[in-house]
């Protein structure tokens, strides 16, 4: 086999080259902030993280108290990945630009769901546990009906 030619490795060193270029652009996009295991293990840590985390999505906050529940609830979110990510190997979750929104407060935000839905019945307990609830409360059943559960 003869020696491969200039031309050759020239564009071969070229097409490392452009893919090398194509790689860092789109990590420089990528928004998730890595974090380690250790970052979990101070409060110091996770306060330089959050500033990190601050720095990288250009947030800001008002005033402390908002900064303060930002950070409380970029905390829980934390925990909920780090624990999702151990347990789950078919995708991870990381730390993106909504780290510092509960669930509530992203859905108010971004899917414009304003309403109160506390009083709807929760489909998440069985009917053996809303009627446990029911009956704990003693309500009439004409308060409820019948055939209605809590």
């Amino acid at each position: 086999m003869a020696p491969p030619t200039l031309s050759k490795i020239t564009l071969l060193s070229l097409s490392l080259s452009l893919s090398l270029l194509v790689c860092s652009a789109l990590a420089s996009h990528f928004s998730i902030v890595g974090y380690s295991p250790e970052d979990l293990t101070s409060i110091d840590k996770l306060i330089n993280l959050f500033e990190s985390w601050m720095a990288k999505h250009g947030k800001s906050y008002e005033s402390i108290e908002e900064k303060l529940h930002g950070f409380e609830v970029f905390k829980d979110n934390l925990e909920h990945i780090d624990e999702t990510d151990k347990k789950v190997s078919s995708y991870w979750l990381g730390l993106n630009e909504f780290a510092d929104l509960s669930h509530e407060e992203f859905k108010e935000r971004y899917l414009g769901l304003t309403a109160d839905l506390s009083n709807k019945r929760d489909r998440r307990h069985s009917r053996s546990q809303r009627v446990q609830v029911r009956e704990m409360l003693k309500c009439p059943s004409q308060w409820i009906g019948e055939k209605k559960v809590l």
